[in-house]
């Protein structure tokens, strides 16, 4: 059922599923990076958080559990990652540990999905999206960084996902298509007050927009496009001016998420049946986009990366995009992803 309720929902355009999850990139040193991977030998999917250097050494499996683990994102302070989970059950539910996979806590306890997590700046909270059956586009809601006092902020009405914080705190990005069922027509990206008020489209944003991350400096935002029958990276300034891509069309790219000092942005390459995906990561103007995670690493299945800032001291935390950001739409070449924004999910 659950399945079914993903592939549903990211077809009808909801941006839910594959390869980002929510992101935001808050000032900082650059640290770690962590993503989901796939542990499941014989090629079905079965994910973990991994963590992995920005030059792709060191990469470590943070959890261990028997189903699917997805949509990392580091708090601001670099101490902790919120992920979500797959229950036995069926239904997706938001966790909370530290960055050495320690001191796993469950944060959401219902019968519907919670995913897509991003951190408030202050890491005092964090946005989400929830969904609650079949038929029903999504809301995002926002609750305390132990779970409680949850909130919705968005009405229900129209179809969103993924979102991320602005490094200020007071504004809320997110992505939205405002048609009806079936299809609810193409999502663009959208800001909103921290509280729900004042929801309004960036002017200018493409058709299959999705999984915004803002620059540190608050002053770009990176978000992915639908660009059939790819993926592509785009920029805009946080206005709406400036839109350009970055990603050329070799790299079928999605989930983009800055690094703290916003020199560099991580995302997933999609490269066909038996190289499904891996995280490169590129300079914020697009060039020079490298490998970190080869085609063989984890059954050639690592998505949804966030770049986390160094830890200092101790504190709370932040978060893609995505992203996944799950992230968007199923990609139209691989088997749907329940994740962000797609079968990613959201970056």
């Amino acid at each position: 059922m659950r399945r079914l309720l993903f592939a549903l929902v990211a077809l009808a355009g909801c941006g839910l599923l594959l390869a980002g999850s929510s992101t935001a990139a808050f000032p900082g040193t650059n640290g770690k990076i962590v993503f989901a991977g796939s542990t499941d030998p014989n090629g079905g999917i079965k994910e973990d958080v991994f963590v992995i250097n920005a030059d792709g050494t060191g990469m470590s499996q943070l959890t261990h559990d028997v189903t699917l683990d997805r949509m990392p994102v580091f708090s601001p302070s670099g101490q902790e990652i919120a992920f979500t989970r797959e229950n036995r059950g069926g239904n997706l539910q938001i966790y909370v540990m530290n960055a050495d996979g320690s001191g796993e806590r469950r944060l959401s306890n219902n019968q519907w999905d919670d995913f897509q997590p991003t951190w408030s700046p202050d890491g005092r909270r964090i946005a989400f999206l929830r969904i609650k059956n079949v038929l029903d586009p999504g809301a995002i809601y926002l609750m305390n960084r132990d779970g409680s006092g949850v909130r919705q902020l968005t009405d229900g009405r129209f179809a969103v996902g993924s979102p991320a914080f602005s490094p200020d705190g007071k504004t809320i990005a997110f992505d939205s298509a405002r048609g009806a069922l079936p299809d609810f027509g193409p999502h663009h990206i959208y800001l909103m007050n921290a509280d729900g008020s004042d929801q309004r489209p960036i002017p200018g944003t493409p058709d299959n927009s999705f999984a915004p991350d803002y620059s540190p400096d608050g002053r770009t935002i990176a978000f992915e496009v639908r660009d059939q029958p790819t993926y592509a990276i785009y920029s805009m300034r946080a206005d709406g001016t400036g839109v350009r891509r970055l990603t050329s069309p070799s790299l079928d790219a999605s989930g983009a998420a800055f690094s703290p000092d916003g020199t560099q942005i991580a995302f997933t390459r999609y490269g066909g049946y038996g190289a499904l995906y891996r995280i490169y990561v590129m300079d914020a103007d697009g060039r020079n986009p490298r490998e970190l995670t080869p085609a063989g690493v984890n059954h050639g299945w690592n998505l949804s990366p966030d770049w986390g800032p160094a830890p200092q001291g101790r504190g709370h935390g932040h978060g893609r995009g995505p992203h996944g950001h799950p992230g968007h739409p199923p990609h139209p070449t691989h088997p749907p992803h329940p994740a962000h924004g797609h079968p990613h999910g959201g970056r």
